[in-house]
């Protein structure tokens, strides 16, 4: 028995529908389709962020969640005459912390050639407070003779995004096994 177009026609249209609202993506997503299933993120919200590699060079801290996702830094910017103190209010204007969202953050941390992929950013906060304290010894701000080996802890944090909304985030433990070290 023949079937009239329309009801033929009915199935494929749906079948379409579907796959282009599955493939919808807009600024606040992104899909990662890792392990064979899709998970989706949401690069606007900094709830369920756990922080689990950590990123070393140069003289600060930079730390990625997972999927690198997320990037969490925090650098020393000014005067490399001195030396650095024990704890370290921010924002501080030596300092520059930051928390990222988007996608392959972790990509081309501290290389001066540029693989694919290259990060992408979706959103930025700006650390607004915060106490950065170095656990063991301080390093130095004068380039070492080889990188050497940086821990702090980062307490009381908050961040603001650009339309002045603030977020509490939980302390964070760092690591930067490459102090001092920079590329190029």
């Amino acid at each position: 028995m023949r079937r009239p177009l329309g009801l033929l026609l009915l199935p494929l249209s749906l079948l379409l529908a579907l796959t282009l609202t599955a493939c919808g993506d807009d600024d606040r997503r992104g899909r990662d389709g890792g392990d064979g299933g899709e998970t989706t993120i949401d690069f606007t919200s900094l709830e369920n962020v756990q922080w689990r590699e950590d990123l070393g060079c140069g003289l600060g801290f930079g730390t990625v969640d997972s999927g690198g996702y997320f990037r969490l830094t925090v650098h020393h910017t000014g005067d490399r005459a001195g030396s650095l103190p024990r704890s370290v209010e921010l924002p501080d204007p030596e300092w520059e912390a930051e928390v990222v969202s988007g996608k392959h953050l972790a990509a081309n941390w501290c290389n001066d050639v540029i693989l694919e992929p290259e990060a992408e950013v979706a959103k930025t906060w700006q650390l607004v407070e915060g106490t950065l304290t170095f656990d063991g010894p301080i390093p130095p701000l004068s380039s070492p003779s080889k990188p050497l080996e940086a821990r702090a802890t980062l307490t009381g944090i908050v961040v603001e995004d650009a339309d002045g909304e603030r977020t509490a985030m939980a302390d964070v433990s760092l690591h930067n096994g490459q102090w001092g070290f920079f590329a190029g």
